[in-house]
């Protein structure tokens, strides 16, 4: 629900023009945001994810009341940042929490099915925009969003209730105040070729896609002119398709795909999905191209490449799954749109913004390919190790 509407308001409030400079204090705000979540990773499980999900649900419902009442443009762009930071944060606490109580061949065997929920949920919300937004407004579908996503809290306490019963999980080594400091983030990740190269791989995970959605924008842009409401329904509708495809792709394909090639194949497939289009969009830029491509990107990233890159985690200890996982999947992730957000600039001026960010992703989305197979040897020989 956040998703679609946040992008229609964002670029018909403020123009396509906006997304590099989203994008750049996108990050600035989640580094800060990972900071203070790092100060508080060796607290236990239950209290630091627990924690996390209650300000996130306070804020996210209490923001959008407050847009609904006192609108402003300074205020809402302010409150769309926070969405950004919600939705990664969300998500990366979902996962750490799975890595944590999932071993490795158990994550090899669930994680496809489990991702699967993801598209139920984003079918669910695509209806509820395309249904409503036209009536209500999308202020509105923001407010419902934020009071649906408090049901998250209940449901995470049960499942750890279910999970601390059962014995699932890492010990935390030592309370905060007698914790040894940390090593410094970066010597930990220098130190192990998995994490650099699963770092790169999380780095272009935001960048290369950031590029597929700025194509989108700028298209989107063109055909609807200011119409916030149809381009919301565009933007959910491309949801709503590529959702259920998601949806069956993680129920039947995704985990035989996993076990048989393994999780380099996994991270792979939206490398190439993005290659195809940034080759093809400088021959024949148009909203049905990129609108198709957009699709298969979700599609790819929320199943074969998500399974696969929490896979790869659930072979890792603690410290990384909560200290060093946070980092990358929220810092890295979010600086990486942060240099896209310099590089879209640089693409407007040089060759008028959707062709120069094509021919800029060319190279990106080739990089992205040949990390996805460094770190599926690393996995392996990690396996190979274990066993």
């Amino acid at each position: 629900m956040v998703g679609p509407v946040r992008g229609a308001l964002l670029v018909s409030g403020f123009g396509p023009g906006v997304l590099p400079w989203t994008y750049m204090a996108g990050a600035a705000l989640t580094g800060v945001v990972v900071w203070v979540y790092g100060r508080f990773t060796c607290m236990p499980r239950g209290r630091l994810i627990g924690g996390c999900l209650a300000i996130l649900a306070v804020t996210v419902l209490g923001g959008a009341l407050l847009v609904s009442a006192a609108p402003s443009p300074a205020l809402s762009f302010a409150y769309l940042l926070w969405t950004d930071v919600f939705g990664i944060m969300s998500v990366t606490l979902f996962w750490t929490y799975a890595n944590d109580v999932f071993a490795p061949d158990e994550a090899k065997r669930w994680f496809g099915v489990i991702a699967g929920a993801s598209p139920v949920g984003s079918i669910a919300g695509a209806y509820v925009v395309k249904t409503f937004v036209a009536e209500h407004g999308p202020a509105v579908m923001l407010v419902a969003a934020g009071a649906a996503f408090a049901l998250v809290l209940p449901v995470f306490l049960l499942m750890e209730r279910l999970a601390a019963a059962a014995g699932r999980g890492r010990v935390v080594d030592a309370p905060c105040d007698v914790a040894p400091p940390p090593p410094p983030m970066a010597r930990t990740i220098a130190a192990s070729p998995y994490l650099l190269f699963l770092t790169l791989i999380v780095g272009l995970e935001r960048l290369v896609p950031d590029i597929n959605n700025y194509l989108f924008g700028v298209q989107a842009a063109w055909a609807y002119a200011g119409d916030s409401r149809g381009m919301a329904v565009l933007y959910a509708n491309v949801n709503w398709w590529s959702s259920l495809l998601s949806f069956a792709a993680s129920l039947l394909l995704v985990g035989p795909t996993i076990r048989r090639l393994g999780v380099g194949a996994g991270l792979m497939i939206v490398g190439v999905v993005n290659l195809s289009l940034f080759a093809a969009y400088p021959l024949a830029p148009s909203l049905g191209l990129v609108s198709l491509f957009s699709g298969l990107d979700a599609v790819a990233r929320y199943t074969w490449f998500k399974t696969s890159k929490e896979t790869t985690y659930s072979l890792m200890q603690r410290d990384v799954i909560y200290r060093v996982k946070a980092f990358v999947e929220m810092f890295v992730y979010r600086l990486a749109r942060g240099i896209g957000g310099f590089m879209l600039l640089f693409a407007a001026w040089w060759k008028g913004g959707g062709t120069g960010a094509a021919l800029m992703g060319l190279p990106l989305a080739a990089l992205w390919v040949y990390a996805s197979w460094r770190v599926g040897r690393e996995h392996a020989r990690a396996e190979a190790v274990r066993a």
